[in-house]
């Protein structure tokens, strides 16, 4: 019996090669008659290293590397190569799977039951910023990190409300709405979509006035189910030359009390403070610990009454944000910085970091397995679901929860 499931798997191994096969040079033909582009030189199959490379940078997850793979990349370096790909994997019927940065959690980018094409839009990732007119065009293979880059490059007191990962792609993060540290003060990132470029199955390329309903769905409802986003056309918020940054480090079990607080509290907050919350086991003693990260819209001197107001039991003061405290695992930190600076500190790196490390694309030699998922809560969690909260990530290896406030402009706009 074991050599009969042996033989059935090996056949239906060769039937699926061939299939494979059958349909890769179908595709292949397809795309060549498109002589106006040179779309076949960027595609890749398996045992192409280029092929390799490129799919284990967009997986950032290593949960899914056993999935199924592509049976092509395509990595088009112009818009009008995506055109072809489209028109040729609907005629064949090839899913399309849109790639901007990688970071969904299932992995839906890069992995398909059915025979697919993945579309890679790294290469695509072209800035025009117009601080006259205050919007960016960008195209949405860049990266948070190069949009910022370029931002800052070119003002100081503009920024944009996206979010806190530099390596995730806009495509992706504005189509689902991109919540981040500005967003109680300008709202998400699909809020301050202006415009947008978008190619449909039919390969033709659409803007806001041409379908605005198309507008509407794409911001927040998941670009790629509607159409390839090609560039979006975005507002440049305007941000105040320092801002500052804390963090207050407590104990879940002797907290209880502040946590209960900032569940009902933080939503309520000006809408130029922003504190989210960090949940995390850690230390040696393995208790469960409360990371306060805050963004303040502003200089110290602002935010100092703000905190006596709303947050004493925080006590910070002014003196802590001009000292440097080297203490691992101190109670407290506080800086005063520029904006693009407080996104430095929100992805946990070095206020100090050069512009460049925004633009950093390097594959982690180190992966980490890990089940992610994202919602609402609309009331505060009771003391009962603490408790199995505080259980569970005492028995988990390394369970994360961060707690994001709303309100301020989202309540405008909800």
């Amino acid at each position: 019996m074991g050599s009969l499931q042996i033989l059935f798997v090996f056949l239906l191994s060769l039937f699926l090669a061939k299939c494979y096969s059958h349909e890769q040079q179908e595709l292949l033909h397809c795309l060549s008659t498109y002589s106006e582009s040179n779309i076949t030189q960027n595609i890749y199959n398996p045992n192409s290293p280029t092929y390799t490379s490129i799919l284990e940078y967009a997986q950032k997850n290593p949960r899914w590397w056993n999935s199924s793979h592509p049976i092509f990349i395509a990595s088009p370096r112009t818009e009008a190569e995506i055109r072809p790909v489209i028109l040729c994997s609907k005629k064949i019927g090839l899913q399309i799977k849109i790639k901007s940065g990688g970071h969904d959690y299932e992995g839906i980018s890069f992995r398909s039951k059915s025979p697919f094409v993945m579309l890679d839009l790294s290469n695509l990732n072209e800035i025009k910023i117009d601080l006259n007119e205050e919007t960016a065009w960008v195209q949405s293979g860049a990266t948070l990190g190069e949009l910022y880059y370029a931002i800052a490059k070119r003002s100081k007191v503009h920024g944009f409300p996206g979010g806190v990962c530099f390596s995730v792609g806009t495509g992706g993060l504005i189509s689902g709405g991109g919540l981040g540290a500005l967003t109680r003060k300008f709202g998400l990132a699909a809020d301050n979509v202006v415009d947008a470029r978008v190619m449909d199955v039919n390969g033709n390329i659409l803007d806001r006035e041409m379908n605005e309903d198309l507008f509407w769905a794409v911001r927040g409802g998941g670009g790629a189910s509607f159409g390839v986003i090609l560039a979006w056309k975005l507002k440049l918020v305007r941000v105040p030359e320092k801002v500052t940054i804390f963090s207050i480090h407590r104990k879940l079990n002797s907290s209880r009390d502040l946590l209960q607080k900032w569940e009902n509290i933080s939503h309520q907050l000006p809408e130029n403070l922003f504190i989210r919350l960090l949940i995390q086991n850690g230390g040696v003693e393995r208790q469960v610990e409360l990371f306060f990260q805050s963004q303040y819209l502003g200089p110290v001197d602002e935010l100092i009454p703000l905190l006596r107001q709303y947050f004493p039991e925080f006590n910070l003061e002014r003196n802590d944000c001009f000292q440097e405290n080297t203490t691992a695992g101190a109670v407290k930190r506080c800086y005063e910085v520029s904006w693009i600076q407080s996104a430095f500190y929100f992805y946990f790196r070095k206020i100090t970091s050069p512009l460049e490390v925004l633009l950093d694309k390097t594959i982690p030699t180190q992966k980490h397995y890990y089940k992610g998922t994202s919602d609402f809560v609309k009331t505060p969690i009771p003391e009962s679901g603490w408790e199995m909260i505080e259980r569970t990530f005492l028995e988990e290896a390394g369970p994360r929860m961060i707690l994001e406030p709303l309100g301020g402009k989202m309540n405008e706009i909800s």
